[in-house]
């Protein structure tokens, strides 16, 4: 019995070693989010979109901005032409979608039209409008369900109110 629990030990302990070695690993170690960048004029006029990777790190840099910085780092991008201004104005777009719907819509309509777009951008323009559409949905039905509410409350008044009116004329009787 002690030869069992001496074996277990040991096998627990090298187990241990083993996972310490693999969390060493910088392959398994999280990589740490790099910090925004600055004033969004450098953003703005050093900004390339080679692939999604740099697109997705513009985004969260963006979005870390105060929200006047992304609103004129936006102003920027809607007097360019180019794609990587289309590109930027979709990406600020998704920073706070339930604020901007109109911006997040046109900036994927915009994004349709970009000459060359880098590797894999297709399957993620799909991804963002799947998403804006199952918000729109979302929101539909929340107003849906708002009006039917609003309905129903005033259904309850007016029924209270005819009961009111019923009770007072029975006590003038």
């Amino acid at each position: 019995m002690m030869k069992l629990r001496l074996v277990c030990l040991l096998l627990l302990f090298s187990g241990c070693v083993h996972w310490e070695d693999r969390a060493a690993d910088s392959a398994v170690r999280p990589q740490p989010v790099p910090s925004p960048q600055a004033p969004a004029k450098e953003v703005t006029s050093h900004h390339t979109f080679h692939n999604l990777e740099a697109l997705v790190t513009f985004r969260h840099q963006a979005c870390q901005l105060p929200v006047e910085e992304r609103d004129q780092l936006l102003n920027a991008y809607r007097e360019m032409t180019s794609d990587e201004a289309v590109l930027g104005s979709l990406m600020l777009a998704t920073c706070e979608p339930d604020q901007t719907p109109g911006l997040l819509a046109n900036s994927l309509v915009a994004a349709r039209s970009i000459e060359r777009p880098p590797p894999g951008f297709s399957a993620f323009l799909e991804l963002l409008a799947a998403e804006a559409k199952s918000y729109a949905l979302l929101e539909r039905r929340l107003k849906n369900t708002q009006k039917k509410l609003d309905d129903m409350i005033d259904g309850i008044r007016a029924i209270e109110a005819e009961m009111g009116e019923s009770t007072d004329e029975d006590a003038l009787r």
